[in-house]
């Protein structure tokens, strides 16, 4: 009887361990996704209405970020992106802040390109580019026709909204990159006015936007002028093209500029047992003083967050 005794005691003390194992396991994965929701949420509330201040300052230099944004010196080229990493309870943070009028607009092919033409065009520009990330043949556009019944107006394509509507079965770290080399949302995008930043968009994206307007002579012209100085206003370069009359030079203010305000915020928390990929991007609408210098903190008008 006693033996018996001491066997169900073992028995209950290891099923209350186990239970007590399980909660103690539960408690701490509900404790880092508290804790990343929250760390998210933070880095999107400070970083997303400074995200220009952000990009424009590493660009200047480590002196920026205390003195301000009124030196009109770069110490570095222009960014598409800028990295940092965190470390908030043991959980670490690499963020990434991205311009996404550096990259091609795929809403803004579609308004003047049939969705086979926009994609073969993505395509090409897709193989030029020096990266190795394979994602070309998934490409695949896939826009949403809107119902004229709904509408009251004919079939039309609504807005590209996601990458899942551009390439088949992609990953968040394709699209992203990693530490060496960036994935193919550097060169692609479906959010901002479709207006591409001189500075900050490589040779071959302004190629691919520029080409679909004016000649691709007037295109080399322009790069030629920007390898000079890629932090001149865009009015100084277009001036510097002698042989480019005013209606083409219209065309390119059209298509180009030199003020971004789309930006991107990539964020990967790697815990203990996963990795999350958080992206948001937003609209950050400019906000000047009455100075007509641009303030820091600026208002999101529009934001789409996705989560994987």
């Amino acid at each position: 009887m006693t033996l018996a005794l001491v066997v169900l005691a073992g028995v209950t003390l290891a099923a209350t361990a186990r239970r007590s194992t399980l909660a103690a396991v539960a408690c701490e994965s509900a404790t880092q996704r508290l804790q990343r929701r929250w760390a998210v949420t933070t880095c999107e509330a400070t970083l997303l209405p400074r995200a220009a201040w952000a990009m424009e300052a590493a660009e200047r230099g480590r002196d920026s970020l205390t003195e301000g944004l009124q030196p009109q010196t770069y110490e570095h080229p222009p960014m598409q992106r800028v990295n940092l990493t965190v470390t908030l309870a043991d959980i670490t943070y690499r963020i990434a802040i991205t311009d996404e009028q550096a990259k091609v607009n795929v809403n803004r092919m579609l308004e003047s390109a049939s969705r086979s033409d926009a994609e073969s065009e993505l395509s090409n520009l897709l193989r030029s580019s020096d990266t190795s990330w394979p994602l070309s043949s998934r490409l695949a556009l896939r826009p949403v026709v809107e119902d004229s019944a709904v509408t009251g107006r004919g079939d039309a394509l609504a807005p590209v909204g996601a990458y899942g509507q551009i390439f088949r079965e992609v990953t968040p770290r394709e699209l992203l990159g990693d530490a060496d080399e960036d994935g193919f949302a550097s060169l692609i995008t479906c959010w901002g006015n479709g207006r591409v930043n001189v500075r900050r968009a490589t040779d071959s994206v302004i190629r691919q936007v520029c080409q679909r307007k004016v000649s691709p002579l007037i295109v080399s012209a322009l790069l030629r002028v920007r390898q000079r100085d890629r932090y001149e206003p865009l009015d100084t370069m277009l001036s510097e093209m002698d042989r480019v009359n005013f209606e083409e030079k219209q065309q390119l203010r059209e298509m180009l500029t030199e003020q971004s305000t789309c930006y991107g915020l990539w964020i990967v928390a790697e815990g203990s047992q996963r990795v999350w990929h958080h992206f948001t991007v937003a609209v950050v609408a400019p906000d000047l003083s009455d100075d007509g210098e641009q303030e820091i903190d600026q208002d999101v008008s529009q934001k789409d967050r996705f989560t994987w």
